[in-house]
């Protein structure tokens, strides 16, 4: 049996030897002591007649060399603009899951809307967004130097929500309704949800952009509006309120969603990181 009497944390290896002590972390050093407990036991009993202890010391040495870098591995912050719904699960399960932490990465999350975001992306002000769907694939096809690497949804998480009096989309025939902008996969998802229930969306209601979903919702409480596309839960929070839940998005319309963007500079310069 190996006998490990107590000892300041250094290594013990006379082959790695320094005129300065160096400090091992308790992981590293355990790995280290038993490994040269190990080798010198070998080398005073004959080199061949301990040939397996030998070996095993050979294994347990790398062992204690990944633990001390992994120990040591830098940390990188990744700046990471989302929107605050259910198309940013994906990263919130991978945030909490600890699989940035595997890859050295630390997010810093940004909710700003996806039009500011791509264009500070593309500035080096954010390295990802979530908003490599409809808006990410628009400004990269309008020559923004973006890619959408993933996308994680094909069909965006909206219902159509209304003021009480009104229980049908046909009912919403005149009617303002508010969306975040007149691209993207809110815009197109509100036409189609539109154009399921009945009506033209060019000629039958009157579409105004006004940004994010919260400035929507507050429009639709104020009556400024009569109906307006909500996210996961604000949707919930206007049904509790006595409005209705008038269509979703879900088997009307496929679009790409919640998708992850990059810049080209990125993907050029920094795969391994992607």
């Amino acid at each position: 049996m190996l006998h490990c009497s107590p000892s300041p944390r250094v290594n013990v290896l006379p082959m790695y030897a320094s005129a300065e002590p160096v400090l091992s972390p308790p992981k590293d050093r355990f790995f280290a002591r038993l490994a040269a407990e190990i080798f010198l036991s070998s080398l005073k009993s004959g080199f061949f007649k301990n040939l397996p202890a030998l070996l095993l010391s050979l294994l347990i040495l790398p062992a204690a060399t990944a633990a001390r870098a992994a120990q040591v591995r830098e940390i990188k912050e990744v700046k990471v603009a989302y929107p605050p719904s259910m198309a940013s699960v994906t990263m919130m399960t991978g945030i909490k899951q600890k699989f940035f932490d595997d890859e050295g990465l630390r997010p810093t999350l940004l909710i700003i809307s996806s039009d500011l975001a791509l264009k500070s992306q593309v500035v080096g002000e954010i390295d990802y967004t979530l908003f490599g769907g409809g808006s990410g694939l628009l400004a990269a096809a309008q020559g923004l130097p973006i890619k959408s690497v993933h996308l994680a949804h094909k069909f965006a998480d909206l219902t159509l929500v209304a003021r009480p009096e009104f229980k049908t989309v046909a009912q919403l025939r005149g009617k303002k309704i508010a969306i975040s902008s007149f691209s993207g996969a809110v815009y197109t998802s509100t036409r189609a949800m539109l154009s399921a229930g009945g009506l033209d969306p060019d000629k039958d209601v009157v579409m105004i952009a006004m940004g994010r979903e919260n400035v929507r919702l507050q429009a639709l409480f104020s009556g400024s509006v009569e109906a307006t596309p909500l996210p996961v839960p604000l949707h919930a929070v206007a049904e509790d309120k006595g409005y209705s839940l008038l269509a979703d998005i879900e088997g009307k319309f496929e679009v790409p969603f919640s998708g992850l963007t990059v810049t080209d500079k990125k993907l050029r310069e920094n795969p391994e990181e992607v």
